[in-house]
């Protein structure tokens, strides 16, 4: 079960499905990022393995290749335009977050939904007061 944590520096940080893939997402007052994690050391044992095996072909394929993970997504606050929310299953709910040129949804548990939206509105209209 993931927690929401909040520091001084970031008003929120939270783990969601992103693109069908884990992020460590974190919400500042001007921003919000999110990072898919690094593979773990087994996974770049057998990529190494993998890549020797084929000759380097399979670098090619872009879940093959480890140095494009770890990289910070960033959407600047004054960039997002709306947030909505709905239920997908009994325990999950996806936030939506709409830009001019972007749509990021995250699939969040149920119990930390409304949080996650409250803090996103506060940073998307400028008001950046967070109470937990």
């Amino acid at each position: 079960m993931t927690q929401l944590t909040m520091n001084e520096s970031a008003l929120l940080w939270f783990e969601s499905d992103v693109d069908g893939h884990s992020a460590a997402v974190t919400v500042y007052r001007d921003r919000v990022e999110w990072a898919r994690p690094e593979y773990a050391i087994c996974a770049k044992i057998g990529l190494s393995t993998l890549a020797v095996l084929t000759l380097g072909l399979s670098l090619l394929v872009p879940p093959a290749r480890p140095w494009h993970r770890g990289i910070r997504h960033t959407i600047p606050a004054r960039s997002m335009h709306a947030i909505s929310d709905h239920r997908t299953s009994p325990t999950q709910r996806e936030i939506i977050i709409s830009g001019g040129a972007f749509i990021l949804t995250l699939r969040v548990p149920q119990h930390q939904a409304d949080t996650i939206r409250a803090a996103l509105a506060r940073v998307s209209m400028g008001n950046t007061e967070f109470a937990a």
